[in-house]
C-alpha cells in the first residue's frame, strides 16, 4: 500500500538510498547525508519538530513533513512538506507545499499521488487554499499541480534568476 506516513526509522535504508539519488542528481539537498546516517533517530525527531512552533528564529515557518512510502515493501518514494503559513519569501517563491519524488521512482504517478494526499493533510491543518510554485522548466511538476486543480496566478523571478510559476489550489 502506497501512503503518506510521519517520518520513522522503519524506512532508514530506503530513505538513505533515495537521498543518495537526490544528491547524485544535484536536487533537493536539505541536509547532510552523513549526519542523517549516523544520527537517524535524532534526524527523525528534528523532522517531527518542524511542525511545532518551538523555534525562536523569526524566519522559521512551521512545516509538517510526510513521506510517501510503499508500506508493504518498506520503500521510501518521496517526501512532502506542508507549511502552516507563509512569510514573504515563501509567499513569493516556495508556497505552502513542496514535494520531491526519488529519481528512480519517477514516472509512476507518485508526484500526482503525493500532492493529492498532501492536499488532504493540508485541509486537516485548516488550510482551505494553498499556494504551490515550481520552476518554469519543471514541466512534470507544472502538470501535476494543474492536474490537482492548480490555477496559475503569475510568475516571479527568484533570487538566482529562476522563473517561478505560482499556482493556487482551493481545497
Amino acid at each position: 500500500m502506497i501512503k503518506l506516513v510521519t517520518p520513522t526509522i522503519d524506512y532508514k535504508e530506503s530513505f538513505l538510498q533515495g537521498y543518495t539519488e537526490f544528491f547524485q542528481e544535484g536536487t533537493f539537498v536539505e541536509c547532510n547525508l552523513e549526519y542523517i546516517d549516523n544520527f537517524f533517530p535524532t534526524f527523525i525527531e528534528q523532522i517531527k519538530d518542524l511542525g511545532k512552533n518551538k523555534f525562536l528564529n523569526p524566519f522559521y515557518i512551521p512545516e509538517t513533513i510526510y513521506w510517501l512510502v510503499d508500506e508493504k515493501n518498506k520503500i521510501f518514494i518521496g517526501r512532502v512538506g506542508i507549511r502552516h503559513s507563509l512569510n514573504k519569501d515563501y509567499f513569493n517563491f516556495k508556497g505552502h507545499i513542496g514535494y520531491a519524488i526519488v529519481p528512480s521512482q519517477r514516472k509512476n504517478g507518485y508526484g500526482n499521488l503525493i500532492l493529492k494526499l498532501a492536499l488532504e493533510k493540508a485541509k486537516l491543518l485548516t488550510l482551505n487554499r494553498v499556494l504551490l510554485t515550481c520552476n518554469s522548466f519543471n514541466i512534470p511538476s507544472k502538470k501535476i499541480i494543474e492536474k490537482n486543480g492548480g490555477i496559475f496566478e503569475n510568475y516571479k523571478v527568484d533570487f538566482d534568476g529562476t522563473l517561478k510559476l505560482r499556482y493556487w489550489i482551493n481545497i
